[in-house]
């Protein structure tokens, strides 16, 4: 992924982020693998030029593990059932096509937050299949984002 979007930029610790939304209200950034505690600064105006413009820093909270589930429109929780083709885990009222799961069924979630994984995936860089938690969830795998 390009580490900005149109004509913005975010970095954290001086490492370039990469930006995948931005509109007047908010900005959708991936930080750069890097737990220490933050300062982060937005660039706001053609990054990595001699014209760029920069915000003011601001205090970040980095955290080791911040896990949470993708959630569909209606908080149903971004789910394949694996053990029915790999439809989708939800209520079929508000998801379309999706699924309830059964008793017995695999089923595989989506998350993020969840720590680093073997093999590590760099900032911007997307998964190409499963990879192992490293933490102390050992036995779980995720396919990070």
């Amino acid at each position: 992924m390009p580490p900005d979007l149109a004509c913005l930029a975010v970095e954290v610790n001086g490492k370039r982020g990469v930006v995948y939304f931005a509109n007047e209200n908010q900005i959708n950034a991936q930080a750069p693998v890097d737990f220490r505690p933050a300062t982060s600064r937005g660039v706001d105006c053609e990054p990595g030029t001699a014209n760029e413009k920069r915000s003011a820093v601001s205090q970040v909270m980095m955290q080791s593990y911040t896990p949470s589930f993708y959630i569909f429109p209606g908080n149903s929780v971004a789910a394949l059932n694996a053990s029915d083709g790999y439809k989708f885990v939800a209520d079929p009222a508000q998801v379309p096509g999706a699924v309830p799961a059964k008793p017995g069924d695999v089923v595989v979630f989506y998350g993020t937050g969840f720590g680093l994984t073997n093999p590590v995936y760099q900032t911007g860089e997307f998964s190409s299949g499963l990879a192992t938690i490293t933490g102390s969830t050992r036995s779980c795998s995720a396919a990070p984002r």
